[in-house]
This record gives C-alpha cells, sequence and structure tokens, in this order.
C-alpha cells in the first residue's frame, strides 16, 4: 500500500484533534506543515516522577516509529531521532529492536540523553542532539527541526492509519497514593476517579497538582477532567513545599521578594534559557522588582523567554523565593499591556558550553 501524501497527512492530522500532548497542546497538523531537516520525538519524559513516555516507548514501540516516519514524510525530515533517557532501558532495548526489525536503520537513530532536568525542554533538546542553539524567541524550525512528544507521534500514527480521533490518554498517578499507577484514561474523565483507582490519598489534607513537582499547576477541584495535555496526577500533603510555594498570591510572592531577595544571582546561574545564551535574567528581574524600579527593560522584556521550568525556585533559590513565578506573572501583564513579543532572533546572543545537568 502506497504512503499517505503530505496533504493526506496533515489533514487526518488535523480532523483528528492531535495536539502536543508534553503540555504545549499546540495543533500539531500546524507544526508539521513545516519543512525540516530532521523530526525528533521527545521522550525524555521532561518531569520527575511522570512515568508516561517511557512507558509508551517500552510498550509500543513500532506504533511509535510509525507516527516519526508519517511526521518526516509530513515535513519532507530525511532524518529522525529518538531521544529518551538512557535509564529507559527497557524502552532503548524494544526501540533498538523494532529499528532493525524494520530496518531503519539509515534514517532514525536513538539519542541517549543524561538523566537531567529539564532534559525534555526542546530548546534543551535540541542542543543536546543536535547541537544547535534555537535563536531566543525563535523555534526548532528555525535551526531546521521539529520537536514531537511521543504520546503526540502515537497519536499521529493513529489518525493517519486509523482515522482514529484523540479520545484516550496514559496518565500517571502519583506521590501520597497508595498504589502509584499509571492509566489509560478516556479524556473527561475526573481526576477524582484517577486517585481512587490509585487506591487514594494517604494524607486526609492532601492537594492535587497537575502535572509533575516543577512545572505542574494544583488542581482546581476533584472533578477537574483530564484533557489531551494531562499527563500526570501528584497528590502531596498539604503542607509540602511543593504545595506551599503555588499556594501563594501575588501580593505575597511580590512581599517575599521585596523582603529576602539577595541578589545572588543564582537564579539564573541555573536558568537553561539563559545558558544557551538568551536573554534572560531572573536575578535581574527579581532585583528590580525588589527595588520597585522599572528601568532594566531588557530584564521586564525577557520574561517572555522564561519556559517556567521552576529550576530557580526549586534549586537555585536559597531563599525559597520563586522567580518562575514572577516571570510567569509578568508575561501576563505585558501581554495584557499590549507589549509585544519580540521577533525571533537571528543568531543566539551568546553561545556556553554544555549545559549543566541539574539531577
Amino acid at each position: 500500500m502506497p504512503e499517505p501524501t503530505r496533504e493526506s497527512i496533515l489533514a487526518r492530522v488535523r480532523d483528528a484533534g492531535v495536539v502536543g500532548s508534553g503540555g504545549g497542546g499546540f495543533p500539531t497538523h500546524v507544526k508539521l506543515e513545516a519543512r525540516v531537516e530532521v523530526v525528533i520525538a521527545n521522550g525524555a519524559e521532561c518531569e520527575p516522577l511522570v512515568r508516561v513516555d517511557q512507558q509508551e516507548m517500552a510498550e509500543r514501540p513500532g506504533e511509535l516509529l510509525r507516527g516519526l516516519r508519517l511526521a518526516m514524510l509530513a515535513t519532507g525530515a530525511r532524518r529522525g531521532v529518538v531521544a529518551l533517557k538512557a535509564k529507559y532501558h527497557a524502552a532503548v532495548e524494544r526501540l533498538t529492536e523494532t529499528i532493525r526489525r524494520q530496518r531503519l536503520d539509515d534514517l532514525v537513530s536513538l539519542h541517549r540523553l543524561e538523566n537531567f532536568y529539564p532534559a525534555g525542554d526542546e530548546f534543551v533538546l535540541v542542543r543536546e542532539v543536535l547541537g544547535r542553539t534555537i535563536p531566543e524567541f525563535g523555534l526548532p524550525l528555525d535551526v531546521g527541526a521539529v520537536v514531537s512528544n511521543v504520546s503526540t507521534l502515537l497519536d499521529v500514527a493513529a489518525a493517519v492509519d486509523q482515522g482514529r480521533p484523540v479520545t484516550h490518554r496514559l496518565v500517571t498517578v502519583t506521590g501520597a497514593v497508595r498504589e502509584p499507577s499509571t492509566f489509560r484514561v478516556p479524556l473527561g474523565t475526573p481526576l477524582a476517579d484517577l486517585v481512587a483507582a490509585a487506591g487514594g490519598a494517604t494524607e486526609p489534607r492532601s492537594r492535587w497538582i497537575v502535572g509533575g513537582p516543577m512545572m505542574g499547576a494544583l488542581a482546581a477541584d476533584e472533578a477537574q477532567p483530564v484533557i489531551k495535555t494531562t499527563s500526570a496526577v501528584l497528590v502531596l500533603p498539604e503542607r509540602h513545599p511543593v504545595v506551599q510555594r503555588r499556594l501563594r498570591d501575588a501580593k505575597r510572592q511580590l512581599h517575599l521578594t521585596r523582603a529576602a531577595c539577595l541578589k545572588c544571582m543564582l537564579c539564573t546561574e541555573v536558568c537553561p534559557r539563559n545558558l544557551l545564551g538568551h536573554r534572560l535574567y531572573p536575578d535581574r528581574l527579581m532585583r528590580s522588582l525588589a527595588a520597585g524600579v522599572t528601568e532594566d527593560l531588557e530584564a521586564f522584556v525577557g520574561s517572555y523567554l522564561c519556559s517556567e521550568c521552576g529550576l530557580c525556585a526549586a534549586y537555585g533559590c536559597v531563599m525559597n523565593l520563586d522567580p518562575a513565578y514572577m516571570n510567569r506573572a509578568l508575561k501576563a501583564k505585558l501581554a495584557a499591556a499590549g507589549v509585544p513579543r519580540p521577533a525571533p532572533a537571528t543568531r543566539p546572543e551568546r553561545v556556553f558550553g554544555p549545559l549543566r545537568r541539574v539531577p
């Protein structure tokens, strides 16, 4: 049977409602309209404790490689790479065998990543896999690549080959539950049903985070539904620092910044985007907010560059402040005020050596 045309692939992916399931939710058919050299399947599973992508790669390697090949056909890419952490031994073994059996060695390769955070950030991933630095405010497209999450590529394969829309997804339930598990559930499933299926919470006063401990958000309530970008439900005691940081409102965050920021620069020193040469300076932003001044326009507009990975808050700041929150809040204020996101740069502002690998 002949392969589907580029137009057919894009139409079927669009009609099936396939979006970036890694968290972005960007329509996949729009991403696949690009013309690039390489398609990277992102199997790094960026957030700690989440077990979705590694399970999918180990259990469905043939379907994943089919989705990757279809993405390559749509984009005209001559090379496909599955990027995953070397510690995912079962997934590495199954994918290696499937690539060999399907005789895809000349088209598809594995890139084994070290175990660090945020390996799954597409800017970091492109640097690791291709050795290319995406310019600030740019996209992987600017360096000849498309990056797509593993679960997204599985949805692409189902959409093109079976005409199947996106109706289910895999979700990890972990933390303070009796039986941490990963379930395949219909979209719309209440979070309460997932937690109950994992044996229920072990803490009487718990809060639920949708996503992982670094970038996840507090669930609005237990009836909140699973959507296409839901990868995990993390149940934690209400007193846990990960929860408490998310319970602070904007006024409290600003008060703590003004009272406690040491101007030590550790937030900037661990920032992955700054280390890629982007002009994102969390320390300068925090210093300006603490002083109540707005003269450092570069630092304020640079907040648009923040990926909100949370390293500055969880790993960098010794005073338990949250520069990522302040960047997120500032981005919203800039957008509301009509301050545009700058156009992509034509080249990196600075080029550094290897990135720091936060365990």
